[in-house]
Formats: C-alpha cells, structure tokens, sequence
C-alpha cells in the first residue's frame, strides 16, 4: 500500500504528495469493508486510536500490522469461511422468504377456488302453533282425519287424542306426539306444577320483605340523620375537652 502511495506521488505532474491524513482516512475506510468481522474490530480499535492522538499513528506499521492479520486469517482460513457464512446465511433467508411467498400464494388461490362448506340443513322442529297467529296449534293438528297424522312440515307421526284442544275452550281433540299416553301425560304436568309450586313458596319464604312504604322509609331516613348528630355532636364535645384539658396543662 505504502509502495503504491508513494508511486501515485511520483506520478503527480505538479509535485504535491497526498494528504497523510487523507491516505489514512480512505484507508481505514476501505479495510472495514472487508466481510471478516475480527479483521474489521482490529480496524475499528486502530482507527479509534488514530482518531484521538493522529501525531502517534505511524502509517508504515499500520499498514504491515494489517498485512500480518489478513495473512494469518487467510492461512487459518478464516477470513474466507466467514465470508463464506454470510452469504450462505443471506441465501438460506431469501430461500425462505421465496418459499413462505410461495406458500401464501398457493393458499390465497386455494381460498378463491374452493367453495365454502355448505352445513347440512337443521331439522325443523314441529310446529305446535302456527308463527305470528297467536291461535294455538296449527289446523292439522284439531281436524281429525284418522287415528294418526303426519305432520306437513316434518314429516313426524302424530296420535289423535281426544283430551286435548285449544286453551280455555272445550277440549275436542287433538293430535299429540306418537306414542302420547294421556294419564301419564296429565300425572308428569300435576307433578310438574306441584314442584312449581313449593319452590315458589320456599322462595318467598327465604326472601326478606323488602321495604316498600314511603313512611317506612322516611322514618329510617330520619332516624339515620338523628345518629349521625347525636354522634358529631360526642366527638365535638370530646375534642373540646381534651384542647381545654391540653391548654390548662
């Protein structure tokens, strides 16, 4: 490098030699570019050196100190291997990327051509009154057209049973479920209505009354205020004393 300085002087027609400083800034400059990361913290160390005390750098041993680093790195192999594993490591990542790309481009196309799952459609329940009609069960199910009936909507089959109807009018059959036996049906309701009946009673007889009169709550309110006066009115007299008691002492 030296030899190279000294024979660009040489060439110069007007006799001006180049800036040592300058020599060394482009330097330092052009050795951390170098793709061995110890080579370049040696650099890094020798340039921050150089930086706080110029005077003291000596651009002949400088330059041999690097000449002897870049020899040893290169026989131990070194300054090639991590080199080597940089660009392997930029290669391995934009693999990857192109891949990952690839991939979501293969399922954003997948996406667009495959239908979405059609789910299977509900069974209708049956239908024991009509929707919006306000009128109880459907016609079907009072005008009897033999033992059994098959429900419109469900296909379900139904038994004809004279004890039933519509509500709050005269019971004059209608058809119930397959299998429908009244007396069980009748004895399940009275059961039913019975267990209704005693949580009910329970529930009311845990529950505490609340308070709904409006002079019951006056009287509360007043007795309340009545407490809080009776009780500022103690403190006060206390503190009163204990200041007297604290003034005669």
């Amino acid at each position: 490098m030296q030899e190279k300085r000294n024979e660009i002087d040489s060439l110069r027609a007007d006799g001006v030699k180049v800036d040592p400083q300058r020599f060394l800034t482009l330097l330092f400059d052009k050795l951390l570019l170098s793709h061995c990361d110890d080579f370049r913290s040696e650099v890094k160390l020798e340039r921050n050196a150089w930086v706080k005390d110029p005077v003291a750098c000596d651009t002949n041993k400088v330059i041999a100190s690097f000449v002897n680093l870049y020899t040893n790195y290169k026989s131990t192999k070194e300054w090639d291997k991590q080199a080597l594993d940089k660009d392997a490591t930029i290669i391995a990542l934009a693999t990857g990327v192109k891949e990952l790309r690839a991939e979501v481009k293969n399922l954003r196309s997948a996406k667009k051509t495959v239908p979405p799952p059609t789910s299977a459609p509900a069974k209708e329940k049956v239908k024991f009154a009509e929707p919006g009609s306000g009128k109880g069960p459907p016609a079907w199910r009072l005008t009897k057209s033999g033992a059994t009936a098959k429900c419109p909507s469900t296909g379900d089959t139904f038994d004809w049973c004279p004890h039933h109807g519509q509500a709050n009018k005269p019971k004059t059959g209608m058809y119930m479920p397959a299998g429908h036996d009244h007396e069980e049906w009748l004895a399940a309701r009275e059961a039913q209505n019975q267990k209704w009946s005693k949580s009910k009673a329970k529930k009311n007889k845990t529950t505490p009354k609340r308070i709904t009169t409006k002079a019951q709550s006056k009287r509360i309110k007043l007795a309340a205020h009545s407490f809080v006066q009776t009780l500022s009115s103690q403190l006060w007299s206390q503190r009163s004393r204990c200041l007297m008691a604290k003034s005669m002492s």
